[in-house]
């Protein structure tokens, strides 16, 4: 399967490390964590060990879906995700939003950091590829998997 970027969304079900475990528990959900595809084998993310920023892509298929963002992008779209994924790279790790969300609430923690599905979703609501204020009113991973933007492709 070819992965496409800026359409694909990498949603991580199954973690080896010790935090991965704890986000599981402590999220209630089926997914732990959010990468976005910038390239072939590359992605863009953060988590509790890594800041924001590209990484190669490293799951293994049963560990992961893949939803894809249904429509085609203009080079206009392209050109406004990366610099908001570039612009993320100075952002720390929101431990507040985090929390949050492990609660089923919604809450942001001071400015310019973000999570993991924040950043996704703030690049994308830029380059008008979601509805304005995406990013501050999703409440889980259901923005991907229930919203109509996107199918399951793995």
């Amino acid at each position: 399967m070819q992965l496409l970027p800026y359409r694909d969304v990498i949603l991580v079900k199954k973690s080896s490390s010790f935090w991965g475990k704890i986000v599981k528990i402590f999220l209630q959900s089926e997914y732990l964590h959010s990468e976005y595809v910038v390239d072939n084998w590359l992605t863009f993310g953060t988590d509790l060990s890594r800041p924001a920023n590209i990484h190669p892509f490293g799951y293994r298929r049963g560990d992961i879906d893949i939803f894809r963002y249904k429509w085609e992008l203009s080079p206009l779209q392209e050109k406004i995700i990366v610099e908001e994924l570039q612009k993320a790279t100075a952002l720390g790790y929101d431990w507040r939003e985090a929390l949050c969300i492990g609660f089923g609430k919604k809450c942001r923690g001071p400015s310019r950091r973000y999570i993991c599905i924040s950043v996704i979703l703030q690049a994308m609501e830029q380059a008008k590829m979601l509805p304005g204020r995406t990013s501050q009113t999703y409440h889980d991973f259901s923005v991907f998997t229930n919203s109509g933007y996107f199918e399951k492709v793995l």
